[in-house]
């Protein structure tokens, strides 16, 4: 049997064959191929906030600007370029550092790089908000507790809540102040040494932190800063009252001068949220512990990172200074308390325990430096003897999460939970 096929349809199939042997997989575009890699893994430190090696990846102008090494790519030659070469592990540092891309990412950049690493041909995806209504609640709720702060005289404690603050008086048991706060929850409190101003810090997630000062002899709103873009998760003064230290979770410790609102400068070297900070005693120097589970520390007059300390399994959540300011001790999420002495420009760990098996999340020393309060994942609170570091008391555990956890100087303790609770326990520890 024969099969007849027309001449003409026989030379349009053959055709439509030739073009689909012919036709090559579509030249790799920034904006749709390449940069959404770049947000997703490696915008975390290469941000215009926090700029590491000077590079920024937000952008295709960003990229071709380069950073501390020069531009990462030779136009044309993948092969030759800095950023496949740390993207494929032969050059350092390895990136991104959770880990490396899938193998047809990485081979996405090369096909850009070589195809002349041309400018986006499309326009970048809109950042389009999905509007969240705002439904109020049917019952009274009390927001989480997540900041309280002993004023230096012991009569007064600073209490967070949603967009405010509150002054409580301890001797009469009564609200002094109301204070409008920062935006959203207020998840930081302090106190100048003085206890002439109060500083709390806030802000809306991944947008803008937010900080106000007070002088409490009104009192009046001092200045207002910003400068983060995400909450402000710990606050300190300087000894002398003159600088307020901030940390966040974009990954940055600011300095401000509280007379003027001036920023003085920005600490960038955390590749994680900072959780805690504190001053030395001297106020030349300042120490941060970060979710990245180091603890670095900081000339405050140069803005220099003068030492990292590492060996935290984990996050870490807290820093607590000794009063005498050559020991500090951390805590976080591998539970266990570390304790750092100071040996001359070296720190180094002389002692450490497994406080809270599920997680130690805060950590403070007594105003004598001889005993150390902790709060864990547990919910229980443990008191423990600086040196020797042992347990010398727990508590039962608490009935919600530990948010908060504050020391006044004569040894009362106050407690803030998730479900909105104060607990105060007078000369908790003696």
């Amino acid at each position: 049997m024969r099969v007849r096929v027309c001449f003409p349809i026989l030379l349009l199939l053959l055709a439509a064959s030739i073009r689909g042997a012919s036709q090559s997989p579509p030249e790799p575009d920034f904006n749709r191929d390449i940069l959404p890699i770049f947000q997703r893994e490696c915008v975390g430190c290469h941000s215009s906030a926090l700029k590491l090696g000077g590079l920024v990846l937000e952008s295709y102008q960003d990229l071709m600007k380069g950073g501390e090494q020069g531009t990462p790519l030779v136009a044309g030659h993948a092969d030759q370029s800095l950023l496949v070469r740390m993207l494929e592990g032969t050059a350092e540092p390895r990136m991104p550092l959770n880990g490396q891309l899938p193998a047809e990412e990485i081979q996405l950049v090369r096909a850009w790089i070589d195809a002349s690493a041309r400018p986006p041909a499309t326009p970048a995806a809109a950042d389009h908000a999905v509007p969240i209504p705002d439904i109020p609640p049917q019952v009274d709720v009390e927001p989480p507790l997540a900041a309280l702060a002993f004023h230096p005289s012991e009569k007064w404690l600073a209490r967070g809540g949603f967009q405010q603050v509150e002054l409580l008086d301890l001797v009469e048991n009564r609200t002094l102040q109301r204070l409008e706060g920062p935006r959203d929850l207020v998840r930081s409190l302090s106190f100048s040494v003085d206890g002439k101003l109060l500083a709390a810090g806030g802000g809306a997630p991944a947008r803008q932190g937010e900080i106000r000062v007070w002088n409490l002899s009104g009192p009046v709103l001092q200045v207002e800063l910003k400068g983060h873009s995400d909450c402000v998760y710990a606050l300190d003064f300087s000894p002398d009252g003159r600088l307020l230290a901030s940390s966040s979770y974009d990954r940055l410790v600011r300095l401000w001068d509280v007379r003027t609102g001036a920023e003085i400068g920005a600490l960038e070297e955390h590749n994680g949220p900072i959780y805690s900070i504190g001053f030395l005693p001297s106020g030349k120097e300042l120490v941060s512990a970060s979710a990245d589970g180091t603890v670095k520390v900081w000339d405050v007059a140069s803005l220099r990172r003068l030492v990292t300390l590492t060996g935290a399994e984990g996050p870490l959540y807290g820093v607590a200074v000794h009063p005498e300011g050559g020991r500090i001790a951390t805590a976080g999420g591998d539970g266990t308390i570390r304790v750092w002495v100071r040996d001359g420009e070296q720190w180094q760990v002389k002692r450490s325990v497994v406080a809270h098996r599920r997680g130690t999340e805060h950590i403070v020393y007594s105003a004598d430096g001889r005993k150390l309060v902790t709060g864990g994942t547990d919910r229980v609170v443990k008191i423990w003897d600086s040196n020797p570091l042992s347990r010398v008391g727990a508590w039962d555990p608490e009935p919600d999460s530990i948010l908060a956890l504050a020391l006044s100087a004569d040894g009362s303790l106050a407690l803030g939970r998730y479900d909105g609770a104060l607990k105060l326990v007078a000369n908790a520890v003696d």
